[in-house]
């Protein structure tokens, strides 16, 4: 009775671990990296907006394509903005971290969650 315990317990362990090896974790963005070819900021709220010299990604499906967008209202958009301030003087490329999830967009726009400066 033991040695059947023994064995079934073990077997459930396998099949556990079997099921946490196949289980991928969900990426919830996308990296685009280039230099910044247009900052645009405004449209009658406090926001800002970049296009990349890089293919375009639309991961969310955003009815508007065309560069990524965040406005003020969402974390982190400050430290965002300073970002691509920094990066356009310079003349530096960034990466812009873009939301994947489906239908997370800025005024029809795929929404920025970050943007990461080269060292």
């Amino acid at each position: 009775m033991r040695i059947a315990r023994v064995k079934w317990s073990q077997g459930l362990i396998a099949a556990i671990l079997v099921l946490l090896a196949a289980v991928q974790p969900v990426l919830a963005e996308v990296y685009v990296t280039g230099p910044i070819k247009i900052l645009r900021t405004g449209w009658n709220s406090d926001s800002f907006g970049l296009e990349l010299e890089a293919p375009q990604q639309n991961p969310a499906g955003c009815p508007n394509p065309l560069g990524y967008v965040s406005e003020s209202s969402l974390p982190g958009y400050q430290t965002y903005y300073a970002a691509a301030l920094a990066a356009y003087g310079a003349g530096k490329p960034v990466t812009a971290v873009i939301d994947s999830n489906t239908g997370v967009c800025v005024h029809g726009y795929p929404k920025i969650i970050g943007i990461n400066l080269p060292g």
